[in-house]
């Protein structure tokens, strides 16, 4: 029986604060000019506070989810997709671990690349390259190497993938 599962939670300390030191400058200029003015512009303010939350609700929330069994894999990086994507190893031709470079290759993690050739990532290097019987590619993030490779050997053994 195969059987994997993944769940990735972004928490990438130095994003977050590139991401604080991006947001802190909004708020003094906003703060500033309604000093400056006399005038309380508090809905400005509170707009950029409710924008700075919402981002950083995003990028707490957000996981990469990933499941493997005898029928195909599903995926989603939740809160962007809500639904869960699913392809089947009839529309696969190719499945194997590989290091990869995220930024040099996808322009770093999330939703990266073309419709011909994507990454789903949230942490790492490492992940499922998937090639479709269509031509397309599809990478998929995974911080647990040793356990995906197993299950890919599996699903090799038991041509799955043909």
């Amino acid at each position: 029986m195969i059987h994997f599962e993944e769940q990735q939670p972004f928490r990438k300390n130095s994003i977050i604060w590139v991401g604080i030191v991006a947001m802190v400058p909004p708020l003094i200029i906003e703060v500033s000019k309604s000093v400056k003015q006399g005038s309380g512009s508090f809905e400005d303010i509170a707009l950029i506070i409710f924008i700075e939350a919402l981002v950083f609700t995003l990028l707490f929330t957000s996981r990469l989810e990933t499941k493997l069994d005898e029928h195909g894999i599903s995926y989603r990086l939740f809160p962007f997709q809500l639904k869960t994507r699913f392809v089947s190893w009839a529309e696969i031709s190719s499945a194997q671990v590989r290091k990869y470079d995220p930024l040099g290759e996808y322009w770093g993690w999330g939703i990266k690349g073309t419709r011909k050739n994507r990454a789903i990532n949230i942490a790492g290097d490492v992940g499922l390259q998937l090639i479709m019987k269509n031509g397309r590619k599809l990478l998929i993030g995974t911080l647990q190497k040793e356990k995906m490779e197993e299950v890919v050997l599996k699903i090799h053994s038991e041509n799955l993938i043909k």
